[in-house]
């Protein structure tokens, strides 16, 4: 069976020089079935303008990341300190948003906050109550992410650790987002595991390698050029229903975000770039010839 290309996406967060409107025709070119918008490139007042562009060029929305990326702050992110506020502003922008239609919000944690109770345990909580309920009134999931090749900005850091955040908060919308370049910490035989054990609470895959030997925290790799078994990993998720969307986040530092790498895949033309990831994702699909 071939790689389902169909459910293959972009993630926006991935190429920082480029506009919606570049992303869109690049994800048509490559075959993409969809895009997952990132809510700093959509300028206010655009967004009828730009989920018509997007309806138009036959390639779905997937995911949405908000500005914001999780309730508690992060160093990458930043934002506001106060949970409160950034509550309501990731519930305003899923308001904003909701012309494009999606699905789904994408969600990180936050760091640690030693200012809080517990380090801001019991305040995401119930922030996740507050934002799955809202996102529930557009028809909207929410998913968080486990993470753990830069464990600062989340307070959860495996699939498990996931899963038991996903209980208490206690939401029907509220999932997970599985990003497979942790699996060099995970591992593989884990990862395999977990995919059985929350086959239900899965939402989302994004799909990234992690080398060996990264030269900086972000220097992902296309898929099969790193450390995850990728014909394995997707093998399990096939055959446990996954059905969600193959997210592509493959951080590849040009300098953007602190190391100019030589080989930044940031440095080819977009469409030649997101051709290139395409056939690594097909190369590793499981059965692929």
């Amino acid at each position: 069976m071939p790689a389902p290309l169909n459910r293959f996406s972009l993630c926006q967060m991935m190429v920082p020089h480029t506009s919606f409107e570049e992303d869109v025709a690049a994800c048509a070119e490559a075959g993409y079935g969809g895009l997952s918008l990132f809510g700093p490139k959509v300028p206010n007042g655009r967004e009828e303008e730009f989920a018509d562009l997007l309806r138009r060029s036959g390639v779905d929305i997937a995911l949405v990341t908000p500005g914001l990326a999780g309730p508690l702050r992060d160093p990458f992110y930043q934002g506001p300190s106060a949970v409160d506020e950034r509550i309501e502003l990731i519930c305003a922008e899923i308001d904003r948003l909701a012309p494009f239609g999606s699905k789904t919000l994408a969600l990180i944690t936050g760091s640690p906050d030693s200012s809080l109770p517990d380090d801001g345990r019991p305040a995401l909580v119930n922030a996740l109550r507050t934002i799955s309920d809202h996102a529930g009134s557009h028809g909207m999931s929410v998913t968080v992410e486990p993470i753990a090749n830069a464990m600062f900005i989340s307070l959860i850091h495996t699939p498990a650790e996931a899963v038991q955040l996903i209980r208490e908060v206690n939401r029907e919308n509220l999932g997970m987002l599985i990003d497979i370049s942790n699996a060099n910490l995970w591992t593989n035989e884990q990862l395999l595991i977990d995919i059985d054990r929350f086959r239900d609470n899965i939402l989302a895959v994004q799909v990234a390698d992690w080398r060996a030997v990264p030269r900086c925290i972000m220097d992902r790799a296309l898929p099969g050029e790193g450390v995850a078994d990728f014909p394995a990993i997707l093998a399990r998720l096939e055959g446990a229903g996954f059905q969600g969307w193959y997210d592509l986040e493959v951080f590849s530092d040009d300098g953007i975000w602190g190391t100019a790498l030589e080989d930044s895949l940031l440095l080819l033309p977009e469409a030649e770039m997101l051709a290139k990831a395409r056939q690594s994702f097909e190369a590793v699909w499981p059965g692929h010839i």
